[in-house]
């Protein structure tokens, strides 16, 4: 953390699951600021995860200005014995499958009304090809129920195995989005930052900046891996609680060297 060395600043640790779902939390842990910069080195016990993919999610908070950094970072669990017929993992595939969990059982789709298969294809609206937005629009329903089975399995990294990674991976910031971004009136993935984590995925690192007597709020998600390096910059620019896209980095996004008129009037 950096910034003035007076104060306290905030530490929190979770742990999401593939879905986006918190699959484990720990204590916060309040520390004095011995500086302009601190680095934390600390361990986290996740004996009882099972095998499978996983985020950790640390931020931290500076208890006095009230603004929060946050950082990700993608790990995997594995262990031999859960995947033993009756192991954990085995377990969890059976009940997903049984229960129809994203990425785990194309079968699920056969039973699925139109409805709900307009929806999930209309989540694909960021990642479909133009021939398969098309064809789409063509088909009955029986039709569609076959057409979503091969667009998943058309972009498996890992066929044959019971799990479709992309499309669990890509479910899951669905459901990340319509619960964390969601608009005043417009489902979380369709607004600018549910746009942002479903085409770019998570960020590597989040800045939030709270609203001030003669300021706005906007948060920085920064990838750095991506393009040598971008970032996007939301900001809510209607005083909604809505968070706009107003600045980005990235190739083919809204560029604006002026944004910060949106976080200050008098910019």
């Amino acid at each position: 953390t950096t910034g003035d060395s007076a104060g306290n600043y905030k530490i929190s640790y979770k742990v999401l699951d593939a879905d986006g779902n918190e699959a484990k939390t720990f204590p916060d842990q309040v520390r004095k600021k011995p500086g302009t910069s601190s680095v934390a080195i600390n361990n986290l016990n996740v004996v009882t995860l099972v095998s499978g993919a996983y985020t950790l999610v640390v931020s931290v908070t500076d208890m006095d200005s009230k603004q929060t950094t946050e950082m990700s970072h993608k790990f995997f669990v594995y262990r031999e014995a859960d995947f033993a017929d009756g192991g954990a993992a085995f377990q969890k595939v059976k009940v997903n499958q049984s229960q129809g969990s994203p990425g785990l059982d194309a079968s699920r789709y056969d039973s699925m009304m139109e409805k709900e298969l307009d929806l999930e294809f209309a989540y694909t609206g960021y990642i479909a090809q133009r021939e398969e937005r098309k064809t789409w629009k063509k088909l009955n329903l029986e039709g569609k129920r076959e057409y979503i089975k091969e667009f998943w399995a058309r972009r498996d990294p890992t066929p044959g195995t019971p799990a479709n990674e992309f499309k669990s991976d890509y479910l899951g910031r669905v459901h990340l989005a319509n619960t964390m971004y969601r608009g005043t009136f417009v489902d979380g993935w369709k607004t600018d930052r549910g746009r942002v984590l479903l085409v770019y995925g998570k960020p590597d690192e989040i800045e939030r900046s709270p609203a001030g007597s003669d300021s706005k709020e906007y948060h920085v998600w920064h990838y750095y891996s991506i393009q040598g390096g971008i970032y996007f910059v939301f900001a809510d620019k209607r005083n909604l609680g809505d968070l706009e896209l107003v600045h980005s980095t990235a190739r083919g996004e809204l560029y604006d060297q002026d944004w910060k008129r949106w976080i200050r009037p008098d910019y």
